[in-house]
């Protein structure tokens, strides 16, 4: 317990020192924190590139807010988590409809739109994916699917959704991600 107490001090001080905007404070957070922060992106988002992403816009986000952090409302490794989920949301929600389908669910993302008429083999996949994961969808309980369905197709936030549904915010987290788990199974078993 003291080794994480003593970590914990030393990411508050750092946080302090980045809020005075030390770079060097700055950098060290980072070597310190990037590890646990990126696989909390990555949780969020799934994607790897997307989650680089992600790490790097609440990097900056860190050093923009650095000086707002209180030690005595959160630990600095939650206060600096709360920042990558808020930015994994931002993005899931500005790109969420368009990217479901779009979406390799082996971790690639196409970022450009496929036009059939410009490459056909790029269109056919990407079709070939959408009817894979409907299949998938399919396969999913009931309410596991309205709830992707409301979050991806009809842009809901999570708490929208838990309001619509009249569940527990947590619940619907918890059936979204392992809806989204079931159907990326479901592709990778009718893959192989």
């Amino acid at each position: 317990m003291l080794a994480s107490e003593s970590k914990a001090e030393r990411l508050a001080a750092l946080l302090v020192q980045t809020g005075h905007r030390d770079e060097q404070a700055f950098r060290q957070l980072y070597t310190l924190t990037s590890a646990q922060l990126f696989k909390a992106a990555l949780r969020s988002v799934w994607i790897r590139e997307t989650a680089e992403e992600v790490l790097q816009e609440s990097f900056i986000a860190i050093w923009r807010d650095a000086a707002s952090f209180d030690c005595g409302r959160a630990a600095p490794l939650t206060w600096m988590t709360a920042i990558v989920r808020n930015k994994s949301v931002d993005w899931l929600r500005a790109n969420h409809a368009r990217n479901f389908y779009t979406v390799a669910w082996d971790g690639a993302e196409h970022d450009q739109p496929c036009n059939a008429e410009s490459d056909p083999c790029a269109s056919a996949e990407r079709e070939q994916r959408r009817q894979q994961i409907d299949s998938g969808m399919t396969h999913l309980d009931a309410l596991h699917r309205q709830a992707i369905e409301l979050c991806f197709f009809k842009e809901l936030s999570h708490s929208q959704v838990a309001t619509e549904m009249t569940i527990p915010l947590g619940t619907v987290k918890t059936w979204i991600r392992r809806g989204c788990q079931q159907i990326r199974h479901h592709m990778e078993h009718h893959a192989a």
